[in-house]
Formats: structure tokens, C-alpha cells, sequence
């Protein structure tokens, strides 16, 4: 019977400092970048605008947990008609 052997996994960083390089780094890869321009996703357009909505919508999400958690909640203001 052979073994398997799995291979290493690299420890995530325990920095806050690494949080914030990685955190800085979508940011950094959207700015300039044409919305229209074809790039990889999982989802509908094809297009780097897919990511720009994506992560608008991972940050209205994640704060409105946070707030949420610390019993602080802030009230969501729509923007209608959408400006896509």
C-alpha cells in the first residue's frame, strides 16, 4: 500500500499588516482598468466589471455584518437607477 503525500500548506500570514497588503492588493489591480476590458470570472459579463460590482457588493456585505454585530447598525441607501 503506497502513501499519499499531501503537500505543504503555506501558513496564512498572522500579521494584520499582511491582511492589509492583500487587502490593498484588488484595489490596487481594479484602479485603471477598463471596465468593459474581457478578464476571467465565474459569473456574467465576462468583463472586468464583473469584479468592480462584485467587490462593491463584498463590502456593502461585510459592513453591514459588522455593524450588525456591534449592534450599530447604519441604514443602506440604495443608488437608483443602478449606475451600470
Amino acid at each position: 500500500m503506497t502513501s499519499l503525500r499531501l503537500p505543504m500548506i503555506p501558513a496564512a500570514p498572522n500579521s494584520s499588516s499582511g491582511r492589509r497588503s492583500s487587502r490593498a492588493s484588488c484595489p490596487n489591480a481594479l484602479k485603471g482598468a477598463d471596465p468593459d476590458s474581457n478578464c476571467w470570472t465565474f459569473g456574467l459579463p465576462r468583463s472586468r466589471l464583473f469584479w468592480f460590482r462584485r467587490q462593491a457588493l463584498e463590502t456593502a456585505v461585510h459592513a453591514w455584518d459588522v455593524q450588525h454585530a456591534t449592534a450599530n447598525p447604519i441604514p443602506l441607501t440604495p443608488i437608483w437607477p443602478p449606475m451600470y
